[in-house]
């Protein structure tokens, strides 16, 4: 008679669990994806620019900015499409744009962003055709390369993302399987952040629990 009970509890906690195992799995999707854009961002801000004009300076030193914001914000496209692989979205079903498509959309160029939305929403960015993308990273002081470093993908509600884990968009847009780390340090392990990266990423959610209590 004890088995009823037993399987009564089990019954009505497992949903619970269910939940918690979700709620963690979307906490380490988001933490891979804010660690490879803090590692991408400090690794953007490294490079030379002065071959850039002051205009296209100023417009990739700004988006570089927007790029921290947005990260620090934490609120990332979900892959609910493609539940047993990693992917892309431009922009997802809920309307949360990728971190390329929001530096396309807060230069005021929504219209572009939704263009590519429409068409190419899972592709690579090298990949990808849309007219006026070119045109819109050389004006922002970007090249595709550097859009395709910034891009990641997401996994699926099947998958259980570890924080550099699962297939990605390296370097120029190759495939890798890293997870969204691709820009590592020299001597660095593939796959993984640089120390740097995970430091800021380290202090930065250390002040949004601060903030929280």
């Amino acid at each position: 008679m004890r088995t009823i009970p037993v399987l009564i509890l089990m019954l009505l906690t497992a949903p619970i669990a269910a939940a918690r195992a979700d709620d963690g799995r979307l906490e380490r999707e988001r933490e891979r994806i804010e660690a490879h854009l803090a590692h991408v961002e400090l690794t953007l801000r490294a490079r030379d620019v002065c071959h850039l004009g002051s205009e296209q300076r100023a417009a990739r030193a700004a988006s570089l900015d927007r790029l921290r914001v947005y990260r620090e914000a934490g609120v990332f496209p979900r892959n609910t499409r493609h539940p047993d692989e990693y992917l892309p979205y431009f922009i997802d079903d809920y309307g949360t744009a990728c971190a390329v498509a929001h530096l396309v959309i807060a230069s005021g160029s929504g219209d572009l962003a939704q263009a590519v939305a429409s068409g190419e929403n899972h592709a690579y960015v090298p990949d990808m055709t849309t007219s006026g993308l070119v045109a819109w990273a050389e004006a922002s002081g970007f090249t595709i390369d550097e859009l395709a470093m910034i891009q990641p993908s997401y996994c699926g509600p099947d998958f259980d993302a570890a924080p550099c884990g699962g297939a990605d968009a390296g370097t120029g847009g190759r495939r890798d399987d890293d997870g969204g780390c691709s820009v590592s340090s020299p001597g660095a392990s593939p796959g993984a952040p640089s120390v740097l990266a995970l430091l800021t990423l380290a202090v930065a959610v250390a002040v949004r629990r601060g903030r929280s209590r």
